[in-house]
């Protein structure tokens, strides 16, 4: 009778412990993770692959399914491949000579996301395969020089004493030297998560920004589709938000960290 008693109390105890959330019991952690993406076209650097450095924490709610928060911080440089029009804000007769800026456009950016994890039914949060997705808010900010950021024009022929007269005029005015931006997206990926020695987490996996990756077709080219030249107070803002969708658009990412309690 008393083996039957114990072997009833040892079952409750599995069981009671199998329901609880959490890998034996583990459910906050907090980690390191590392993304890279290829090097995006206009992109200017040592390296063609973009990496992100995340701190992040996780907590486990129900048995297949966790919360977390983190933040990415990067930096980024772009060409100036773009083209810009500097005339129609120029009150000059003068004719452009250069079709896009001398000189990159530095940006410094970090990525703020809540998101979710939803493991599969064979597994038990946070160890297993997963479906992930989240909302992200994208700040940046954009600096440039103007001492090397200019576009040349030159003034048109005049005539005197017999000689033709014209004249170089650099344009270096392309707003603020500092600017800074916020955007949104939705993330969404998949992956899997290990844990050794009943604590450490080493998570793996890729992700997506939607409206990044979206806007895939209109960020390709380094020129313009449809010959829409950008204005000069336009394309800080314009080239620095396609430059962070290409950091952003698609990423591969390798996760460490430890469950706390």
């Amino acid at each position: 009778m008393r083996f039957v008693v114990l072997l009833i109390l040892m079952s409750c105890s599995i069981t009671v412990f199998a329901q609880t959330p959490g890998y034996m019991g583990k459910r906050f952690g907090a980690g390191y993770g590392a993304y890279a993406s290829p090097g995006y076209i206009g992109s200017a650097g040592a390296t063609p692959v973009n990496i992100q450095h995340e701190a992040f924490v996780e907590f486990v709610t129900k048995k297949r399914f966790s919360i977390g928060l983190s933040v990415k911080a990067y930096k980024a440089i772009y060409a100036n491949t773009r083209y810009v029009n500097v005339l129609d804000n120029n009150s000059s007769s003068n004719d452009q000579i250069d079709k896009h800026p001398s000189g990159v456009t530095n940006i410094r950016a970090k990525n703020y996301m809540l998101y979710f994890k939803f493991f599969g039914k064979h597994y038990l949060a946070p160890w297993g395969r997963y479906f992930i997705m989240g909302a992200t808010l994208n700040t940046f900010n954009s600096t440039y020089d103007p001492d090397h950021m200019n576009v040349g024009t030159e003034s048109s022929p005049s005539y005197s004493n017999g000689y033709t007269h014209s004249g170089y005029v650099s344009y270096s005015d392309f707003g603020p030297a500092k600017q800074s931006f916020k955007k949104f997206d939705v993330m969404i990926g998949w992956g899997r998560s290990r844990i050794v020695a009943d604590r450490i987490t080493i998570d793996y996996g890729f992700n997506v920004n939607l409206w990044a990756f979206t806007a895939t077709v209109f960020d390709a080219p380094d020129d313009d589709i449809g010959e829409k030249i950008l204005l000069p107070d336009k394309y800080i803002s314009t080239i620095s938000a396609a430059r962070i969708r290409g950091v952003n658009r698609f990423n591969i990412f390798c996760k460490i960290g430890i469950l706390l309690f």
